[in-house]
């Protein structure tokens, strides 16, 4: 399974954090927003909160599954985020700390913030 995922639908990059087996669904926090004109406003409410999400989008041949986050996507992440909250999207064990049946009945296509799913 690699390490993060371009979503070409969205525009949105994203950790996976695991997945049920090899073709998904994957649970994912979201490293970038959806790019598009409002993309410098959305930071706010889709990454800050660290949402955590399962991924449901189709796979296409645009997509991209990678273990190396691309340069640019850092550099933004840094901009918008700071160091402190890129680091620990980028590393942080996310699982470790969500209750697995907050994860199962809170789960909703869009992503619930990582506070509401904290054992």
């Amino acid at each position: 399974m690699a390490k993060y995922h371009y979503s070409s639908y969205w525009g949105t990059w994203s950790r996976r954090l695991s997945s049920d087996h090899e073709s998904g669904p994957y649970v994912e926090v979201n490293l970038t927003p959806i790019k598009d004109a409002n993309y410098a406003s959305r930071w706010d409410d889709e990454v800050i909160p660290i949402i955590i999400r399962t991924h449901c989008t189709a796979s296409t041949p645009r997509d991209i599954d990678t273990n190396i986050l691309p340069l640019a996507v850092g550099e933004d992440m840094v901009k918008f985020l700071g160091v402190e909250l890129t680091k620990k999207l980028l590393d942080y064990d996310f699982l470790a700390d969500i209750d697995p049946e907050l994860l199962r009945t809170k789960m909703t296509g869009g992503g619930v913030p990582f506070r509401d799913l904290v054992k």
